[in-house]
């Protein structure tokens, strides 16, 4: 068990002008989350002994590890993340570093989605299962460059036109642009 005396919750005043507060603790490896609510009619102010929260039991987080790649060679700078499909599981996010690996570290132990962008590249996603405690090393998360198309429209005489609405579709994604 992980045990520390004087330990204080700060809330800010921006959070105490509702009836709940949601309160996340992070002691790595571990973590946990807290709901506290508050009398309304009671003074928002916190002191020692007033609105105590209890006892909040740290469990052991998990951590999602590995590396991006295009063509072979490592990603800096690509987005991962992680999407729960419960909404009260927090995302993650980390960018990928210079040799192309990722870390995300306080991963609640659960399924979670696993998505990995970055600028002109295909967007990737996988599904990882986090153990509590454990590192999910996914290995090597190979994205694909974007394809770009480039051109100018223009009328029957040849005169470039303007506010033309254009549309890419694909079986995965549709996208459009307006200019």
């Amino acid at each position: 068990p992980v045990r520390a005396s004087n330990v204080a919750l700060r809330i800010e005043a921006p959070l105490l002008t509702a009836d709940r507060a949601d309160l996340e603790v992070e002691a790595d490896p571990y973590r946990t989350r807290a709901a506290v609510r508050f009398d309304a009619d009671a003074m928002r102010v916190l002191a020692p002994g007033t609105n105590d929260v209890g006892e909040l039991v740290l469990g052991p987080a998990g951590r999602i590890l590995g590396r991006v790649l295009v063509e072979g060679r490592p990603v800096a700078g690509a987005v991962v993340s992680t999407r729960s499909p419960l909404p009260s599981i927090p995302w993650r996010r980390a960018p990928s570093g210079e040799d192309g690996r990722f870390a995300l570290a306080h991963v609640d132990p659960a399924t979670t989605e696993l998505q990995t962008d970055g600028e002109g590249l295909v967007e990737s996603s996988m599904t990882v299962f986090v153990l509590p405690g454990r590192d999910a090393d996914v290995g090597d998360v190979v994205l694909a460059r974007a394809t770009s198309i480039a051109g100018v429209v223009v009328d029957q005489d040849g005169a470039p036109c303007a506010g033309v609405r254009i549309e890419a579709r694909s079986a995965k994604t549709d996208v459009s642009e307006s200019g």
